[in-house]
């Protein structure tokens, strides 16, 4: 896959600007304001991939001031399954070569001038390896792109971008007798054979694009018509029409005797198969357009409207790539201009579920939008929100596991300058994208306030259709609702799916009246009750808080006592030094909060051990492990009966 580009002097990108990709999810969405530079990053790949050669969209000052000042450059970064390639082979070695100092680097390794660009690069490498520590065993990491260093002649070199100023990619080729340029020209012929890209604009013709013989069909249906067409026969077949094309013309030719068909030149052109192929393909394909199907009639798809057509390109790029194996030896790289353009809101819903089923399918994909209601749907990628400052593009990756939390820490870095109109339109399309997933089909979906609550929720409410949203804190959970009664209230007849949305009990309570019930939509409040010693979900007008209750406290006690075992044995042991020697389950059938019958003191201990940073995700990581999904605790089979009324 792309892990991440470098682009230099291409379009809006006039300065080296380090972009991220991929956090090892397939699934990638550039956001941000119009002009911004988000489709450039795609073209300057599809550049990369398949005109290499082709004109390039430079920047305005490589046409002013020559590209001497600042070559133009696109260095994509790649992360390759070591799987991928045969370990007895050269390309193997040079890219273990290249891997191994790249996984290694740290940002001062590299030139002043660019401390920036390789501080972003380390950075974003640093927090893959925070999920993946074996990444370095398991991934090549490599930097192989192409500079431009004249224009009359075009001349066009590999390069590796910031990387070529790393004198040890050059030293250890020579230590092990390679040459580096050769280890780059080698690798870029396997980068071509590994991948096929495939780009879809925002601006194109349809009719050409969805015909069969195109050249994006056919690379998304893996097979060429041309070597389908070359399977029908054997070079006996155009061996016999040539010897027999040869005596028809000399037999003409003596019938002349003055006269003589042939070539100038030398050398005569022989009948092959391109040629048979390529009359057959016009002559079978010419008039075979793409149609839709309506009813008991056909369409064709130059007929269809703006947004049928967008909705065409999705459903053929997902039906051919999903019929392709996994396994295939050639990855596929698919990119979309603004897959939303002309749809109505429940259709974009629909659009952007097709596209993550295609990167689940093992393709990754690529996409600009403008329409954010995609944040809740995907759980298993990531967004770059894409921003100018000082004459400098900034590209910050936003985790979709937990998208609210990513983009407050936007705000926070950006020191408040991230637009606010992020978030009020990802606020405003997060309802518009619950409300047509809900009215238009049967979805279901569980609001919640943490991403650890999502963690937990996860581990036993996996069905189809549904989908867990951490959200926040309890007042966005709360404004949500107030949102979706608005857009409901005067509709309810139309809802068909369910949401469920669940508030913790904080210590400083607030009571909240929803104003009016809702239906299939409900939400509620954890409290843990002592008397029974069991957590209940209460209304959130109900006036009883005590204790505070947060989803820590409803868990199963043992996974929840095998989680802390596993902490206090693995670098927390004087976190939970005392709690763990006075631990004990008293209480195995109630809750993890209630279960052990803490002291006051021992509760602090344990609630200063959630506050360690990243605690909450990191435990709820390793409960769900222990955890048996098919043992929920009595709350959460109380949503899963309402979901599956």
């Amino acid at each position: 896959m792309i892990f991440s580009t470098i682009i230099r002097s291409y379009k809006s990108y006039s300065r080296f600007s380090y972009v991220p990709i991929s956090n090892g999810n397939l699934f990638t969405a550039f956001v941000g304001e119009n002009g911004i530079g988000k489709s450039s990053i795609i073209e300057a790949l599809d550049t990369y991939f398949n005109k290499t050669q082709g004109d390039w969209n430079f920047n305005h000052a490589v046409h002013a001031k020559g590209v001497q000042s600042r070559e133009p450059v696109i260095c994509p970064i790649f992360l390759i399954n070591r799987k991928k390639v045969r370990s007895n082979t050269n390309v193997y070695k040079y890219l273990d070569i290249i891997s191994d100092i790249t996984w290694q680097l740290e940002y001062d390794d590299f030139n002043s001038a660019q401390h920036k660009i390789s501080k972003e690069f380390c950075i974003h490498r640093d927090r893959f390896l925070v999920e993946k520590p074996n990444a370095h065993q398991e991934f090549f990491l490599v930097p192989l792109g192409l500079r431009v260093e004249s224009l009359r002649p075009k001349n066009i070199t590999k390069t590796m971008g910031i990387f070529d100023s790393i004198s040890d990619y050059k030293e250890r080729a020579e230590e092990n007798n390679f040459s580096l340029k050769d280890i780059l020209d080698e690798l870029t012929t396997f980068i071509s054979s590994l991948y096929t890209f495939i780009y879809i604009p925002s601006d194109i013709n349809f009719e050409e694009y969805t015909k069969i013989e195109s050249k994006t069909i056919q690379s998304l249906m893996g097979k060429t018509v041309d070597d389908l067409i070359k399977d029908s026969f054997d070079s006996a077949f155009i061996s016999d029409i040539n010897k027999n094309l040869d005596a028809f013309i000399k037999e003409i030719s003596e019938k002349l005797e003055k006269y003589e068909y042939k070539k100038p030149g030398k050398k005569q052109t022989l009948f092959n198969s391109s040629h048979l192929t390529s009359k057959i393909i016009e002559t079978y394909f010419e008039s075979k357009i793409l149609n839709l199907k309506t009813s008991n009639d056909l369409t064709p798809i130059s007929n269809c409207s703006s947004g049928e057509k967008r909705m065409a390109l999705i459903d053929l790029s997902k039906a051919f790539l999903q019929s392709t194996s996994k396994d295939a030896h050639q990855e596929v790289i698919l990119a979309i201009d603004e897959p939303e353009i002309s749809l109505h809101t429940s259709t974009c819903f629909d659009q952007f579920e097709k596209l993550r089923d295609i990167s689940e399918n093992g393709v990754q994909t690529l996409l600009t939008t403008h329409w954010y209601g995609f944040m809740p749907i995907i759980s298993e990628g990531s967004a770059i929100y894409v921003a100018e400052r000082e004459s400098e593009k900034i590209c910050s990756m936003i985790d979709l596991r937990c998208f609210k939390d990513e983009l407050k820490r936007l705000k926070a870095s950006s020191r408040g300058e991230l637009p606010k109109e992020i978030e009020l339109k990802s606020n405003n399309d997060l309802v518009q994208s619950i409300v047509a997933s809900i009215t238009s089909k049967d979805c279901n979906w569980v609001i919640c306030e943490g991403s650890s609550d999502k963690i937990y929720l996860s581990k036993y409410i996996n069905r189809k259709s549904t989908y867990i949203l951490p959200i926040g804190k309890s007042s966005n959970v709360k404004k949500l609702y107030r949102y979706l009664y608005l857009a409901l209230s005067e509709e309810q007849q139309s809802i068909k799916g369910k949401v469920y949305m669940l508030l913790d009990t904080d210590a400083a309570f607030e009571r909240f009246d929803k104003g009016g019930t809702l239906k299939n939509i409900e939400i509620k409040r954890l409290q843990n009750n002592l008397n029974d010693r069991k957590t209940t979900l209460l209304n959130t007008t109900d006036n009883n808080y005590n204790p505070p209750t947060e989803i820590e406290d409803s868990l199963v006690p043992q996974p929840f006592l095998d989680a802390l075992d596993f902490f206090y044995h693995n670098g927390y042991a004087e976190h939970v030094d005392r709690l763990k020697k006075s631990m004990e389950l008293i209480y195995p059938e109630s809750s993890s909060g209630i279960a052990f019958d803490l002291r006051d003191s021992e509760k602090r201990e344990l609630n200063n051990f959630f506050d360690l940073p990243g605690m909450k995700i990191k435990f709820a990581l390793k409960y769900c492990e222990f955890a048996n999904a098919d043992e929920p605790p009595e709350w959460i089979q109380e949503i899963l009966k309402f979901l599956s009324k």
